[in-house]
């Protein structure tokens, strides 16, 4: 009874201790790793088969996302560690797993947004993928103290800061997309994302009730964010309308007409002339973005540097960082202070320009104007402290009469402090 009502006054977090109790009744160290991985999977989730289907309401002890880090986790090791018995896994398998993961052997290279100069993946995806391993072996009982004193973690990878488009790579690359018919939707796809900075999950998990043209807004919903600090509804401006318009006629013309179908339904058939509406589509755009890209000579652009080029335009125009925060959602603090750094060079740069422009603006003022007079009153200034024919007291009454301002004088007199 104390556990249950601990249960239930308590985070409706399940802590890690609980998270062990539910797989351990469903696997066991005898187990082969891939069967083990299914059991601690079904362990948490009551509905693994029907992950996703937006009609079906999620019912499990860790979130949708948080199922999905584990099987991502899985299939990596599964690479390794398939055929292998729970029990008979050590300290010493684990750190030939981290060899070789780092030197690339288990590393789909097609997919280079998660490699790292060619190699295999960093060290924080290792480290992941390696810690998802011992929840298991912990839960089955395979893993004991005394292994835990021989595992060492990798050293964790400080991301690196993301690389964003140019503002004329930006034109460049939306040009070369809208050059040709069949790169239509990926153009219009990187105008929502650049109108919105909207990640690539956030688009790619976008339901057609999330979009509203009429009202124009577009709401990030808990299957797409990150956290829930991400979850937000940002504002259409006429050229993301025009996007969203095109993509709902795509969608539609795909099969998604329902308020839950997806924005990106996914093909079912080799030639895709059959999809699922209700499936969302993890790389339609894949081929066609990669084609762009290369068109455009921008080789390292990927979906994702969308969002950071995005916020990086919005930086740049000097927008307040708590707008952009509101508008993109959350950020890391590193990502923060850099985009304040950008926010704030962009301010330092107006501020230069306005002071160039007024400066050539005076100078083509015709002679007699105030400025021409305050040159002319410098001038005299010189020459009378240099003669010794004037006191400073009278000098000031003199370009007071003048209709020279307080500033002026002021400058007037420091650049004749000198023969005072």
């Amino acid at each position: 009874m104390g556990t249950i009502a601990a249960g239930l006054d308590g985070d409706h977090k399940m802590s890690r201790a609980k998270r062990y109790m539910v797989v351990a009744a469903h696997i066991s160290p005898s187990m082969h790793f891939e069967v083990a991985a299914v059991a601690f999977i079904k362990a948490l989730d009551f509905n693994p088969q029907q992950k996703d289907s937006p009609l079906v309401r999620h019912s499990g002890f860790v979130g949708r996302r948080t199922l999905e880090d584990y099987r991502t986790s899985f299939k990596a090791l599964g690479k390794h560690f398939k055929g292998k018995i729970l029990k008979d896994i050590t300290p010493l398998d684990i750190r030939e797993y981290q060899e070789k993961r780092s030197a690339g052997e288990y590393t789909d290279f097609s997919k280079r947004s998660k490699t790292i100069n060619g190699s295999g993946v960093c060290s924080n995806t290792i480290n992941k993928e390696v810690g998802t391993l011992l929840r298991l072996l912990r839960a089955s009982k395979a893993w004991t103290a005394e292994m835990m004193e021989s595992y060492i973690a990798l050293t964790p990878h400080e991301a690196e800061v993301q690389r964003a488009m140019t503002p004329s790579e930006q034109e460049h690359f939306l040009r070369v997309a809208a050059s040709k018919e069949r790169w239509a939707a990926i153009y219009w796809y990187s105008i929502l994302a650049l109108k919105t900075t909207m990640s690539t999950n956030e688009l790619r998990e976008t339901r057609l009730r999330d979009l509203d043209v009429s009202q124009g807004v577009i709401k990030v919903s808990a299957a797409g964010a990150k956290n829930k600090y991400r979850m937000r509804s940002v504002p259409l401006d006429s050229e993301a309308i025009k996007a969203a318009e095109f993509l709902l006629a795509r969608a539609k013309s795909m099969g998604s007409h329902l308020p839950e179908h997806a924005l990106f339904p996914t093909k079912i058939s080799s030639h895709g002339s059959v999809c699922d509406p209700m499936q969302v589509s993890e790389c339609w755009h894949r081929k066609c973005f990669e084609e762009v890209r290369a068109a455009a000579g921008i080789p390292w652009l990927r979906p994702y540097d969308l969002r950071h080029t995005a916020i990086t335009r919005l930086a740049e125009a000097g927008t307040p960082i708590q707008v952009i925060m509101d508008m993109a959602g959350h950020v890391s603090q590193k990502m923060q202070q850099h985009y304040t750094h950008i926010s704030m060079q962009a301010k330092r740069q107006a501020v230069n320009i306005s002071a160039l422009t007024q400066a050539a603006a005076l100078k083509k003022r015709p002679q007699g104007t105030v400025r021409e007079a305050a040159f002319a009153a410098a001038e005299k200034v010189d020459n009378a402290l240099a003669a010794g024919a004037v006191s400073i007291g009278n000098l000031i009454k003199r370009l007071q009469r003048a209709g020279l301002g307080a500033d002026m004088i002021l400058g007037i007199l420091a650049d004749g402090g000198d023969q005072i």
